[in-house]
């Protein structure tokens, strides 16, 4: 049996972080820190960038930190974005457009970790909602749009046109 504490590489530990930091953004947004939990996402962004770098740089890209990844950035860039607006608007069309927001991460991530795809991405990587939803949020977007706003997100998260790839 493997002992994933072992297994852990440098990188694994900045995902941790990111985790860590996504989980943050959701408690200040229950406690209505609307800002600190924006600045928060656009953080996890960084720390989603840096992940990959860093397990490149020292060449210990495993398995392992590819499930680690996607498991973190669920947390980040799906459960996070839900949290930060949830309180600015919960109609019941709002809050449909969250749980098929969530579920399109699901599945675009799930859909990410099995496919050999090295050159581009297929749809818009989850990560991006890091960085557009607190811009939406720091530009004033009325609240009353982010059912729609949500709900086009998950559609182009499941998409299937080519994103190309910043880092590789």
């Amino acid at each position: 049996m493997v002992n994933p504490l072992k297994e852990l590489k440098t990188a694994d530990f900045v995902t941790l972080s990111n985790a860590v930091i996504g989980l943050l953004s959701i408690l200040y947004s229950i406690k209505k820190e609307f800002v600190i939990a924006a600045i928060l996402l656009v953080l996890c962004v960084i720390l989603d960038g840096l992940d990959g770098l860093i397990a490149k740089r020292l060449k210990q890209t495993t398995e392992l930190g590819k499930q680690l990844d996607s498991l973190a950035d669920i947390i980040s860039f799906g459960g996070a974005p839900v949290a930060l607006v949830y309180s600015l608007n919960n109609t019941t069309l709002a809050i449909i457009s969250y749980i098929f927001f969530i579920c399109c991460g699901i599945l675009r991530l799930a859909r990410y970790n099995v496919s050999n795809i090295k050159d581009y991405f297929q749809g818009m990587p989850i990560t991006t909602n890091g960085i557009l939803i607190p811009l939406f949020f720091f530009i004033k977007v009325p609240y009353s749009y982010y059912p729609l706003i949500y709900f086009i997100l998950g559609i182009l998260m499941i998409s299937t046109f080519k994103v190309k790839r910043v880092f590789r």
